[in-house]
């Protein structure tokens, strides 16, 4: 081999680390555009099962996709399977840390299933005073996210 060679192979080499050691064939990357706009499509025409189903087979292809994974999420989340949901939302923060949509819609899951929660522990608890604190302590944590200036609780600085 010759130095040029040599030169050359490295040259081929860092370009592939450099463009993220791509493995998707053209038929793949093809197949991930088709299964992107057919979720698309299905997402504009209101249809949910089209959607999560196009969805989960891009994903299948390419999970390094928040977006993907945080529509999956809105609809698991919508179908009540809050644990399909807060895997699908917490993946979506795996690839992007930051992405507030996936944050938020992840709070509101685990909002849901606290509520759910608390309302199976409620059931067969006699109504005192302990209570009715608990219920203006609910009131004045869901009083700190709603964005309602209309709502208006006095409340202590909670914990």
């Amino acid at each position: 081999m010759t130095n040029r060679q040599a030169w050359a192979g490295v040259l081929c080499l860092l370009a592939l680390v450099i463009g993220g050691c791509a493995t998707t064939t053209g038929d793949e990357r093809r197949e991930i555009l088709r299964l992107n706009q057919a979720a698309l499509e299905a997402e504009a025409a209101g249809d949910d099962a089209a959607m999560l189903a196009a969805y989960r087979q891009l994903l299948e292809l390419d999970p390094e996709r928040p977006r993907a994974w945080l529509q999956v999420g809105t609809i698991e989340a919508e179908k009540g399977n809050l644990d399909e949901a807060q895997a699908a939302f917490n993946n979506a923060l795996e690839y992007d840390p930051d992405y507030r949509d996936a944050l938020y819609n992840l709070g509101l899951v685990h909002m849901r299933s606290g509520a759910q929660l608390l309302n199976e522990a409620r059931d067969g608890r006699p109504e005192d005073v302990s209570s009715r604190a608990n219920d203006v302590y609910l009131s004045c944590l869901l009083a700190g996210v709603v964005r309602n200036p209309d709502i208006e609780i006095p409340c202590p600085d909670l914990p």
